[in-house]
């Protein structure tokens, strides 16, 4: 399976796509194809339309953007960690809330970071966020983690644990 993703480079974007899930790619690989319907209308359809010069110039534009997708995809695929990339939030949600629940806060608040850094609107990582700086005496920053997460439209699912925080924070102090 892993040898299928060395043939995305030939279409330009594919491996951006693919491999990462970027919507840039998925953008490229439609600019590849408009342009390369152009070239191919320029030159069959529109025949007697357009100058020889500039069929010339949108074919050059087209081995030229080509070429470099080329390069650049390879140049993704021999940094591609398929490892790294396997982790999805859930994944990390998983790992963060084993390391949380096994009292590791230096580990859980890495993973918690990116899970955040990700998506600013997770909740459910928002949450455990709360909790693990709680645990780890910074109330003044638990307290604040509370006030944003309570701004957000997804916090009407969580107002009873938000409200067990408050009250776990308020006990600290």
């Amino acid at each position: 399976m892993r040898w299928k993703r060395w043939f995305t480079p030939l279409w330009p974007g594919f491996t951006q796509l693919w491999c990462s899930g970027a919507w840039s790619g998925l953008m490229v690989a439609c600019g590849f194809a408009w342009l390369l319907s152009l070239a191919l209308t320029f030159t069959f359809v529109w025949a007697d339309w357009v100058e020889p010069a500039q069929r010339l110039e949108v074919w050059l534009l087209l081995i030229v953007a080509w070429m470099a997708s080329i390069a650049l995809s390879f140049r993704q695929l021999l940094g591609f960690d398929s490892g790294q990339a396997a982790k999805t939030v859930e994944d990390l949600f998983r790992e963060a809330q084993c390391e949380y629940l096994h009292g590791n806060w230096i580990k859980a608040e890495h993973l918690l970071t990116r899970l955040i850094g990700r998506n600013k609107n997770d909740a459910n990582a928002q949450i455990m966020w709360a909790g693990l700086l709680r645990r780890t005496g910074r109330v003044a920053e638990a307290y604040e983690c509370l006030r944003q997460l309570e701004r957000r439209d997804a916090s009407h699912t969580w107002h009873g644990e938000i409200q067990r925080e408050r009250q776990l924070l308020d006990d600290l102090r």
